[in-house]
């Protein structure tokens, strides 16, 4: 996958698992409950329309793929946070397999709608249509936990299990929310991460020891807190200087 369709790849992953969290926990009767405000949705439509949307977007216009939606059913329609986590990761899926497609001579092709209802008229290019999915996908991501709030109902936990995380999206997310990582260039985080035997399963990690290479594991939440050999060691090596190269 090119550099720009992985990041917009795993700029969907967060926003998916964002929208997940939203609705994670909440009641059924309170995911199809009506605001009692003029021209609002239920918890469940938003969720619902804004993974609809990002499909017809990304899979349909950019992909060119046929995709069965009706927009004005999504809006309309009644669900579980089950049906919901079972879309987003059809959407992630799908979405995947295209965006590894592309090329980049691909982003700056324009993007003729197949399905005309599906998306406005117009010379989007491929790239024009992943951003503007995400940029839509992130807008009701705030609905969502606006409307959650708006039902008394406490914030959720974004969860990592929600969506299929890879070691990409690992990657990522360590780059994102760790200084010293995001300072690095791309290929050395990714041979680090291939020296250490980094592998990524919903939450965990595991990885080999720097210092004597035994296979250790730990949460995700405390392993991207991590950006040296040292802080990864395990307790035996700990204090030992010899390592096998890596980030820092």
């Amino acid at each position: 996958m090119i550099p720009e369709a992985r990041q917009s790849y795993d700029c969907l992953v967060r926003l998916t698992g964002d929208l997940l969290a939203a609705v994670d926990g909440v009641p059924d009767d309170l995911l199809n409950r009506e605001l009692d405000l003029p021209e609002t949705n239920t918890l469940f439509q938003i969720g619902n329309h804004a993974l609809g949307a990002a499909g017809a977007w990304i899979i349909a216009r950019a992909g060119r793929q046929t995709l069965i939606r009706n927009r004005e059913t999504e809006l309309g329609a009644r669900g579980s946070a089950g049906d919901l986590k079972d879309k987003a990761e059809g959407l992630l899926t799908t979405s995947r397999a295209v965006l590894e497609n592309l090329r980049d001579g691909d982003l700056e092709s324009i993007r003729e709608p197949i399905q005309a209802h599906l998306s406005p008229a117009g010379r989007w290019t491929a790239r024009e249509c992943v951003l503007h999915a995400l940029e839509h996908l992130a807008l009701h991501v705030g609905h969502a936990q606006l409307t959650r709030q708006l039902l008394g109902v406490p914030p959720g936990q974004r969860q990592a299990g929600h969506h299929p995380m890879d070691i990409h999206g690992l990657m990522a997310h360590h780059r994102q929310i760790n200084a010293v990582l995001g300072s690095r260039r791309l290929e050395e985080v990714t041979l680090w991460y291939a020296d250490l035997g980094v592998e990524v399963q919903d939450e965990m990690v595991s990885y080999h020891c720097p210092g004597c290479g035994l296979r250790l594991s730990s949460m995700v939440d405390e392993f991207i807190t991590s950006d040296t050999n040292s802080e990864l060691r395990c307790d035996r090596c700990r204090g030992d200087r010899e390592e096998r190269g890596g980030a820092g």
